[in-house]
């Protein structure tokens, strides 16, 4: 029976999907094991990257606050003003969905564990669901499953950047491209696309740039099948033709945008003077190798040279791919003209996604290996507006899943016969290719950890009275990395967490550095008049001030020194 089930198409799709997803839990529970989803062990979120803990201490600033209108704004992390949890990268929709339940939720509560699964989980039943479209049977789609599983930028991101693990919505995007046959009304297709939209800009703005891009292609594939309806005399206008095709175009592209930056409004995206743009564009971009490029991802295949910061165009397709990038290269040159002649416009709408996305992710800089061939020179507002997504690199991904699911279905065409064995040979050799990333990441998430603060001794006093921590500082990630900022950013925030307190300026993935400027200029006249705020607890940096300096400079005071820290309060 099993043989029979495996070895057929007459699978239901929901056993095909729940079989694909049961393989993700296993690839997820083997890499991160299950200490990670006790929702109530988080030192393993503040131990990790800072990133990491960054976005586990922007999702606890956003629970601890008030509810606002618009919802996503939260008055515990720029503090006396108010801030969207958008900025924070802490999965916004998650967020917003645990707020609701937090009354009933323990104390200390965690979801990435969780999301992680669910991401992984994802990640294999709509890969499984895309494979049923190009493959034989269902043991050819769970192989086939293996490079969607063991995938280097989903495992890159997974604990790094865990929003920028949602690659299922990704693969979501390629579906709707692949079941376009099964959506039989053209108002149900616009309504999928900005349900998807919707959930994109929920969860990260760059996924929801890639996502657009594909929705454009998509509206351009339907605008160019769209015929006008035959009137009764037979003949078409050009001006109907027109009038047509526009409007099916932009009844996707507006009922998108608006749809999304409803959405992005509701999260408080829109709120304050937040600058859109962000320095690093050109450097965190993809390289012309970046699809064969394993980086530290591969025992087979040795790292190629790579600019600054490329690891952001991590694209790898996998071995698998690569062994069978040949026969389905022959299989496309070979058949392109009937291909062309049948499915011409489904083409041009690939090519066109294709061509945007590769353009955007190699960013103005364009480089092969260690060299940069050309750059393009650019107006200011089309670098400032390019800027929106300065790690441009990863708008390689769909590219990547799409040259994944070409190279499966056209490669069988060419091989055939022999094909489920290169597939098998195909699966082992990905598996083995991985085998030292499985080993070394599980090795890190098998022993518990603990997280250890400067700040943990000011534990030792009395803090009752005190509402506020205030930065005197305006230092962002671009300054230092690594345990510094750790110790100072998230160890104060999570001291401030377990007092009730607020924090002035957290660490935001875009922010308004005037008001920032701003307040801090407004606290030091303060302290200079000798007016300081009694619920406020001021904090300075060593390497920027003094404790000889404090007492000249401000009135009233006193203060608490620990190893890179000032603490400055009102004299009692």
């Amino acid at each position: 029976m099993t043989e029979k089930i495996m070895f057929t198409r007459n699978v239901k799709w929901y056993i095909s999907f729940v079989l694909g997803a049961l393989f993700g839990a296993l690839v997820f529970i083997s890499l991160y094991g299950i200490k990670i989803l006790n929702v109530t062990y988080d030192d393993w979120l503040l131990t990790g990257w800072y990133d990491l803990s960054q976005h586990y201490a922007g999702w606890q600033l956003y629970r601890a606050s008030g509810w606002h209108f618009p919802f996503g704004l939260c008055d515990r992390s720029f503090y006396p003003y108010l801030a969207s949890v958008i900025y924070t990268d802490s999965i916004p929709l998650v967020c917003l969905f645990f707020k609701i339940l937090s009354p009933f939720l323990p104390k200390t509560f965690q979801f990435f564990g969780l999301y992680g699964l669910f991401c992984f989980m994802m990640q294999g039943g709509v890969a499984k669901l895309l494979l049923r479209r190009v493959m034989k049977n269902e043991a050819q789609c769970c192989i086939a499953c293996v490079p969607f599983l063991f995938c280097a930028p989903l495992w890159q991101r997974m604990y790094y950047h865990t929003a920028l693990a949602s690659h299922y919505l990704i693969l979501l995007g390629i579906m709707l491209f692949m079941y376009r046959d099964r959506i039989k009304l053209l108002r149900t297709r616009v309504i999928l696309w900005c349900l998807l939209g919707v959930l994109c800009i929920s969860v990260h703005f760059t996924i929801y740039g890639m996502v657009s891009v594909m929705l454009l292609g998509y509206a351009l594939w339907e605008t160019l099948d769209a015929i006008p309806a035959n009137p009764a005399d037979g003949s078409i206008s050009v001006r109907a033709v027109i009038i047509t095709k526009a409007s099916v175009f932009l009844s996707f592209l507006l009922s998108y945008l608006a749809s999304t930056i409803g959405v992005f409004y509701l999260f408080g995206g829109f709120y304050g003077r937040i600058s859109g743009a962000s320095d690093g564009l050109g450097s965190y971009s993809a390289n012309l190798n970046s699809l064969f490029n394993p980086i530290d991802y591969s025992r087979i295949i040795k790292e190629f040279p790579l600019i600054e910061c490329q690891y952001e165009g991590l694209s790898y397709i996998g071995i698998m791919a690569l062994i069978l990038l040949l026969p389905a290269a022959a299989s496309i040159a070979r058949n392109f003209t009937s291909l062309w002649i049948s499915h011409r416009n489904y083409i041009i709408s690939v090519i066109a996604i294709s061509v945007v996305l590769w353009i955007v992710a190699l960013s103005p800089k364009v480089s092969f290996g260690s060299q940069v061939l050309f750059e393009i020179p650019l107006p200011d507002q089309v670098f400032y507006a390019w800027s929106l997504f300065r790690a441009s690199g990863r708008f390689l991904w769909p590219v990547m899943y799409a040259s994944i699911l070409i190279i499966l279905y056209f490669s069988e065409k060419e091989i055939r016969s022999y094909y489920i064995h290169i597939l098998v040979l195909g699966c082992l050799l990905q598996l083995f290719e991985f085998s030292d990333k499985v080993v070394n990441i599980s090795d890190d998430y098998s022993h518990l950890k603990a997280a250890h603060f400067e700040a943990d001794i000011l534990e030792l006093l009395d803090w009752n009275g005190y509402n506020h921590i205030q930065y005197m500082h305006d230092y962002y990630f671009g300054e230092f990395y690594g345990d510094e900022i750790r110790g100072q950013m998230i160890g104060f925030t999570e001291f401030a967490l377990r007092h009730d307190m607020t924090v002035s300026n957290f660490h935001f993935s875009r922010d308004d550095m005037d008001k920032v400027r701003e307040r801090i200029n407004e606290c030091e006249d303060l302290l200079e008049q000798g007016k300081c705020e009694k619920d406020t607890i001021y904090v300075f940096r060593k390497e920027d001030i003094s404790e000889e300096e404090i007492m000249d400079r401000f009135k009233g005071i006193e203060y608490i020194s620990t190893k890179t820290q000032i603490l400055v309060v009102a004299k009692k």
